[in-house]
């Protein structure tokens, strides 16, 4: 046999010594994307997003003394395709033990299914070494390859993590998991423990996109490592610089919509040159990952956002914010989701003193404005009283609060109901323009212990959007959940989303000068209405294990808060409605037009009626007498 033969099926074998390579030349020769995973599937080129450059060379060992990445970052950015080169690479040079620590089981056979089959399918080299499509030992959790594993598990199954020594830690989305796994602690130490054996080459890689400033994992690990930023050239004065939030124009009144400011000649900086921006040094660019922290060598740490990656404009990012600008559950997402930063609620300390003093004078009766679109009211239920708001709503939420009513006596009294009863049916509203409104949806606290009151005075009142309400203790629900029949007691109850509802509320407070949601108080409120608007405040609470934001009564000053609850109802009632506020705005706003118009019209000069001309008799015409018409069929 020729020495060329024993080669080739040595060759064939896998008895040839891998290529020396880092992962993102793996990644560029080996690599291909799948059709259900990408939208840009084929070959995968490591320099569309070449910020990931450094990232999976870091993760897959080029650096030998780092033995621990924290990754903090947006959404499409790349990085589960980083993952999955990561694992990859492994699997084809670098065989050992892997595990995937996901939230939850089902996002771990999820993940499976939808993203590491895919990459084992259509990348033949790991087709080979996996079996793809053989009967090997593989699961949906477990994928068996020479020289190791990939085990794909929950963070909410202890006896998964705990079981096995492993070489490799991937935890994707660390900020979802939960804080204890079962009795056994935190799933992220849980897994540290079990590299243990593995001293000289073992690699801890956590990350994701950070959901709360303080109690984000992400952040937190983020925080205790050198915290690289990806610095850019300037495309006028050639300095290196990092693309951060506050220094990308995000106000569309003032000039530059959606350019940087280089931090070290202050010049603008548009979209169109991005693209040459973040080329980095093996593409002939400059940009490169610079520390902007000290910390142990075995620790690195990497923060990426939406406003470097190749499939997002810096207009569609500032378009995003002002979409999303004055409401906390939209903020919320845009912080994580395309800042790439946790979310800090900000309405937190309200100075009731400073609301008091922002009332404004204006009717709240018979000349109410005219931005006032539709009005709804929000009722508390006590044991000895009824309280109500009313309150009127513009385009953007813009509110006003049009009257504060106090019915007292016990609610399961009929008397007191029908004050109540009274008052919705017959108080009515007239804007300035004349035109006369009426409480569009109520909601009523069904709550407290006159629950059974509540029902029965709801009860028959859907035409006239009167429901009992509810409020939600699961944190995350919207500001109107949804609604569910009470088969025994005939109605319909409305469930509230209170903390989303507060927070919002909250906000806006803390932001007078924003015109969308901004919030009209009249001078008729004391100062005592605005003391029990602000009494509660925000606190973070631990609550199956991951954190959750909820409002609670501030220990100190003991206020009631019956005013920030009515509010809270009133804003559900609103959500309910199938309505559109900018549509009938925009509808308002042309209807004044056309009346200012037609007023401002001169007069037209009465003309004076002709008289009716003179009509002359007509003689009838006689009538002609009939004849045979005579055809070729005729008979003469």
């Amino acid at each position: 046999m020729k020495a060329r033969e024993i080669r080739d099926r040595a060759r064939r074998r896998g008895l040839a010594p891998p290529p020396n390579i880092t992962g993102s030349e793996w990644a560029n020769r080996f690599r291909r994307l799948s059709s259900e995973a990408s939208a840009e599937y084929g070959r995968f080129r490591i320099e569309r997003t070449p910020y990931m450059r450094e990232i999976l060379d870091v993760m897959t060992g080029a650096d030998v003394d780092v033995e621990e990445v924290w990754f903090m970052k947006s959404a499409q950015i790349a990085y589960s395709e980083n993952l999955n080169n990561v694992i990859g690479y492994h699997i084809h040079l670098d065989p050992g033990p892997m595990m995937m620590v996901q939230p939850t089981v089902e996002m771990a056979e999820s993940y499976s299914k939808d993203r590491i089959e895919p990459m084992l399918r259509d990348c033949p080299e790991l087709a080979a070494l996996t079996g793809y499509g053989e009967k090997n030992g593989s699961t949906i959790q477990a994928k068996h390859f020479p020289g190791g594993r990939l085990v794909m598990i929950g963070a909410n199954s202890p006896a998964s993590i705990a079981s096995r020594p492993i070489r490799i830690v991937l935890a994707d989305e660390v900020d979802r998991m939960p804080h204890s796994t079962g009795k056994e602690g935190d799933p992220i130490e849980l897994a540290r423990a079990r590299q243990a054996t593995f001293e000289s080459n073992r690699m801890f890689i956590a990350g994701g996109t950070p959901v709360l400033k303080d109690a984000s994992r992400t952040a937190k690990g983020f925080e205790a490592t050198d915290k690289r930023k990806y610095h850019v050239p300037c495309p006028h004065c050639e300095k290196l610089f990092p693309l951060e939030w506050e220094n990308l124009q995000h106000d569309p009144q003032k000039d530059h919509y959606a350019e940087f400011q280089c931090t070290e000649c202050d010049e603008w900086v548009e979209h169109h040159h991005k693209a040459s921006m973040i080329a980095d040094e093996a593409m002939g660019g400059k940009a490169r990952w610079m520390a902007t922290d000290e910390a142990p060598r075995d620790r690195r740490g990497f923060f990426i956002w939406t406003a470097y990656s190749p499939f997002r404009s810096w207009r569609w990012i500032c378009d995003q914010w002002q979409r999303a600008k004055g409401d906390p559950e939209m903020e919320q997402v845009f912080y994580n989701t395309v800042l790439g930063r946790p979310y800090s609620f900000g309405a937190q300390e309200l100075d009731h003193q400073r609301l008091f003093e922002r009332r404004e004078d204006y009717n709240t009766t018979d000349a109410i404005p005219d931005d006032v679109l539709v009005i709804t009211a929000g009722g508390d239920t006590q044991d000895d009283r009824f309280e109500l708001e009313v309150v009127g709503w513009g385009d953007g939420e813009e509110s006003w609060s049009l009257d504060y009513v106090t019915i007292h006596g016990d609610p399961n009294n009929r008397n007191t109901r029908a004050q109540l009863e009274e008052y919705l049916r017959e108080t009515t509203f007239k804007r300035k323009d004349g035109r006369e409104m009426h409480i569009k949806a109520v909601f009523l606290d069904a709550g407290g212990h006159r629950a059974d009151a509540v029902y029965s005075f709801c009860r028959g009142k859907t035409a006239r959007h009167v429901f009992p309400c509810r409020g939600l203790t699961t944190a995350g629900q919207p500001i109107f959940a949804r609604f569910s029949i009470l088969k025994k007691q005939r109605v319909r109850l409305a469930h509230v989303g209170t903390d989303t509802a507060k927070e919002t509320i909250y906000a806006r407070l803390s932001n007078p000068e924003e015109s969308a949601g901004r919030m009209h108080f009249p001078m008729a409120y004391s100062v005592d209405y605005f003391k029990q608007l602000t009494a509660e405040e925000k606190v973070i609470r631990w609550s199956g294990g991951r954190p959750t934001v909820r409002f609670e009564k501030k220990k100190e000053g003991g206020q009631r808060n019956e005013p920030l609850d009515v509010r809270v109802y009133a804003l559900s009632a609103l959500r309910s409605l199938p309505l559109n506020l900018r549509t009938m705005a925009r509808r308002n706003r042309a209807m004044k037009k056309r009346e200012a118009e037609k007023s401002e019209e001169p007069a037209k000069p009465v003309k004076q009626a002709k008289p009716a001309p003179k009509t002359k008799k007509k003689t009838p015409t006689p009538r002609r007498k009939a004849t045979r018409r005579r055809g070729w069929a005729s008979v003469r």
